[in-house]
């Protein structure tokens, strides 16, 4: 009986060790697929960039040829228009000159072209904050019904929970709700 489960386990544990191998080849598998994936992913990426800018250069030159191509064709009426005529002609080219020159940055308006880190300042939310409760400070600025608070020396954004609340009156933070200070006024 001993001598069959022994048989049995060194069995198995020829089996476990397929599996093994099996899964080390996945697993370094999957490894390769996700550099090359991430490899084709950048070149897409600086492919995409590369086809915008040079569509939007060729855009900009059609416009400008045409532009151009149009102010050339009336320069020998101009003498013949009035101060007026000129001036809407102009007014014209600078509405055309401006919309384009809103297209072509539309995306580097609405992309993020920097990291926000906190040593330079920028915060996500404050998980301190949500200890705040309870605690005493004074009216930094008046509440209208935002301003600001210091609470044991740090100023706060904070939100008067009725009403306003003038400069230098003590108050309490009654609440924290979304990311928010909400105090009282103490009577």
């Amino acid at each position: 009986m001993k001598k069959k489960i022994a048989k049995k386990i060194s069995k198995y544990r020829f089996e476990f060790r397929h599996i093994l191998v099996l899964l080390a080849i996945l697993i370094s598998f999957q490894i390769i697929l996700s550099f090359i994936q991430k490899s084709s992913l950048k070149n897409f990426l600086d492919n995409t960039q590369t086809w915008y800018q040079q569509d939007s250069a060729e855009r900009m030159a059609n416009l400008s040829t045409t532009s151009l191509e149009l102010l050339v064709g009336n320069m020998s009426s101009v003498q013949n228009r009035s101060g007026e005529e000129k001036q809407r002609i102009i007014q014209s080219f600078n509405i055309i000159f401006s919309q384009q020159l809103v297209k072509t940055n539309i995306f580097s308006m609405i992309a993020l072209n920097k990291t926000q880190k906190i040593d330079e300042g920028y915060l996500s939310v404050r998980k301190e904050n949500k200890q705040m409760l309870g605690k005493i400070g004074t009216t930094y600025t008046v509440l209208r019904p935002g301003g600001k608070v210091e609470i044991d020396g740090e100023i706060f954004d904070a939100k008067a929970v009725v009403g306003f609340i003038d400069k230098n009156k003590q108050v309490e933070v009654v609440k924290y709700e979304m990311a928010q200070l909400y105090v009282a006024e103490i009577s």
